[in-house]
């Protein structure tokens, strides 16, 4: 009856109601899914196809396991709105996987919107299934809109699940250095400063820091990571370099008025020169 139904039934409406019917009555049917699913794809209407797979994404049998198909035909709807609907259902359900990732990833990745882009990844931020992996792929995906608002925005958001991980760390920067917007990029290195992070991730916003151009915005980061900077010998000199490199006076004497408002980095120079 599927089959028939699929080669038979000309119109999208008519078909997408009997499919519809076929799903709602034989869908825990483990044997049927495979076909049920597939015939979503001799529908050829985006809003038809789109109900469709809405449909199956709330039958209450559908598994991790049922994802990766329908993700993949969720990737073949070609408006951007009707995929970011689809792959929001998703992440409400998604369990990390790999196929299911990969399957997950390539369908948002062929989204031409940024703002539609944007709805699904702060959707999908928000599943607390997400592992290591799955920030990674988050991040490349960023690294790929356009738009240095939506991006920093996205990246601002991630900060809240930033992870003291090397691949996760080298996947951000990449992310945040591919901002062309000075003021853009200090907002998403000063949210993540905000988090207390490690030395390493203090060394990586450091030389991020390098690539600002605007002495007022890469003044404004030194201010930040002043006192964390100054009390470690791994930063101190890099610290020191980028605030030799400001070529404004005032922002440079904005900068050391920090440095010699921290009595604890002072009294380590007098007891040295004491020495």
């Amino acid at each position: 009856m599927i089959r028939q139904a699929s080669e038979e039934l000309s119109s999208d409406a008519e078909k997408a109601r009997v499919f519809e019917e076929f799903m709602t009555h034989y869908w825990r049917d483990a044997g049927l899914r495979e076909g049920l699913t597939l015939s979503v794809h001799t529908v050829h209407s985006d809003g038809e196809r789109a109900r469709l797979l809405m449909h199956l994404l709330e039958q209450p049998d559908t598994s991790t396991k049922d994802l990766e198909p329908i993700i993949r035909l969720i990737q073949r709807i070609s408006s951007d709105g009707e995929k970011s609907r689809l792959l929001q259902r998703v992440s409400a359900q998604y369990g990390s996987a790999d196929p299911v990732r990969m399957a997950f990833f390539q369908a948002l990745n062929s989204m031409h919107s940024d703002g539609d882009r944007h709805e699904t990844l702060t959707a999908f931020l928000k599943n607390t299934a997400i592992v290591r992996e799955d920030l990674k792929e988050a991040m490349e995906s960023i690294a790929q809109l356009s738009s240095d608002g939506e991006k920093a925005s996205l990246l601002v958001e991630m900060t809240q699940l930033y992870q003291e991980d090397g691949a996760v760390r080298t996947a951000f920067f990449r992310a945040a250095d591919t901002l062309r917007s000075d003021g853009e990029r200090r907002r998403v290195l000063s949210a993540l400063l905000a988090r207390k992070p490690a030395v390493e991730t203090l060394q990586s916003i450091l030389q991020a820091t390098r690539e600002i151009s605007s002495d007022g915005e890469k003044a404004a980061l030194l201010v930040e990571m002043a006192n964390e900077c100054l009390n470690s010998p791994a930063l101190l000199v890099s610290f020191l370099q980028l605030s030799n490199s400001l070529s404004s006076d005032g922002e440079y004497r904005r900068v050391m008025s920090t440095v010699f408002e921290n009595t604890e980095f002072l009294m380590k120079v007098a007891l040295q020169k004491g020495s």
